[in-house]
């Protein structure tokens, strides 16, 4: 196991940009680490071999003061391999990760990098938790991948209402109507990406109330859309997608990616709508393990 300085991401960012989708998560993360622009604190990465890269478990710091965690409310882990023996050498090495924590693992590619998880996990005497034992899980989902130049939508929006990015008054909504894990957590989570100036898009109603919204992630994932609703079937979805993936081509971004649970239509055809191109054969998972109690 070789733990990277940061002037050796470089090199990991450049690997990882041959792993699309499956690496998208760890990409963006590492890439704004090294460049030191819209990077989450306290992120470290971890290979199996350097420079000759076959697998990467990411760690977001579950005791970073004065940060929140990522929005489930564990200790988040992200993991990207493209030699599934390797992976799992990797997760056999002491300190590679804290079994000791309840840990969220992200956007994990089924089935080989999963299975290894899974084994590992049942090697500790615990079942990884895809289900509804977890406090936040998706068991399968896709992702959908946008050249920003490309994206295309048009719309009007009624009288009084209005287009703009999330302030930080609107955590507290968000936090209520998106379900990540532990509340107080979530609320802080929002709070910290919408104060560190990730980038976002909501419609506004006549009472300045957001009705539809969507956050660029520091994952560099489009995530936490919602519309309320009683304002569904509308089309607002794509107009805030739309909105954000331009927010983001402003800022320099040429791909924009998000993940839909898979079966999802409404989002899938929204996605498409705009320009969006799903991957094929990708899917992965959001999952929880669940540290055992010693008796």
């Amino acid at each position: 196991m070789i733990e990277l300085r940061d002037d050796q991401l470089p090199e990991l960012v450049a690997w990882l940009e041959k792993g699309f989708p499956a690496s998208l998560n760890i990409y963006f993360l590492a890439r704004n680490k090294m460049r030191k622009n819209s990077d989450w604190p306290r992120l470290t990465f971890a290979v199996d071999e350097f420079p000759n890269i076959s697998a990467c478990v990411c760690r977001a710091s579950p005791d970073s003061k004065g940060l929140p965690t990522f929005s489930n409310g564990y200790y988040a882990v992200f993991i990207h391999a493209d030699d599934a023996g390797k992976l799992k050498h990797l997760l056999d090495q002491p300190g590679i990760i804290d079994w000791t924590q309840r840990i969220g693992f992200h956007s994990i590619q089924r089935p080989d990098n999963f299975r290894v998880l899974e084994e590992k996990c049942l090697s500790l005497g615990v079942q990884v938790m895809c289900n509804s034992v977890a406090d936040y899980y998706v068991p399968h989902a896709r992702f959908a991948g946008f050249n920003i130049k490309d994206v295309h939508c048009e719309y009007v929006l009624p009288e009084g209402y209005r287009l703009g990015p999330l302030g930080v008054e609107n955590a507290q909504q968000i936090a209520e109507e998106k379900h990540y894990g532990d509340p107080a957590v979530n609320l802080a989570f929002f709070q910290h990406l919408i104060r560190s100036g990730f980038a976002s898009a909501a419609i506004f109603n006549e009472e300045n109330r957001p009705i539809a919204y969507i956050v660029q992630r520091p994952e560099g994932v489009m995530g936490a859309g919602f519309v309320n609703p009683n304002y569904r079937g509308k089309g607002y979805f794509k107009v805030v997608l739309y909105e954000l993936l331009k927010e983001m081509g402003r800022r320099g971004e040429t791909l924009g990616y998000a993940d839909v649970t898979t079966g999802n239509k409404p989002s899938e055809t929204a996605m498409t709508s705009i320009g969006g191109v799903f991957y094929d054969g990708y899917e992965g998972c959001w999952c929880e393990f669940i540290p055992k109690i010693s008796e």
